[in-house]
């Protein structure tokens, strides 16, 4: 979804996926979004040794959760990031499926 886990990055795919004529757009996290993942983003911010506060950490990358923020004001556009918790999901075929949240 993304090449460097910045915030732009993350807003272009939503603004996409908002044009895309679907009732539901699932994405998947790849190993490049790394900022969707606080553990993670803590761990390369460490391994680089920078600070999360940084003024240049702050304008491509956000704070802590903010990357996964961007993401949950989009579920009233139908697009939804898929976690590793299993939601059951009714689809309007009146099938129900299982997926991950």
């Amino acid at each position: 979804m993304s090449e460097e886990s910045k915030l732009q990055e993350f807003r272009t795919t939503i603004e996409c996926l908002k044009k895309v004529d679907a009732p539901l757009k699932l994405v998947i996290a790849g190993n490049h979004d790394f900022t969707l993942d606080p553990p993670m983003f803590k761990k390369k911010l460490a391994e680089a040794r920078l600070d999360v506060n940084d003024d240049a950490v702050q304008r491509e990358y956000g704070n802590y959760g903010q990357a996964r923020r961007l993401f949950e004001d989009a579920k009233h556009d139908g697009i939804m990031l898929l976690d590793e918790v299993h939601t059951p999901h009714q689809q309007t075929t009146g099938h129900s499926s299982t997926t991950l949240k």
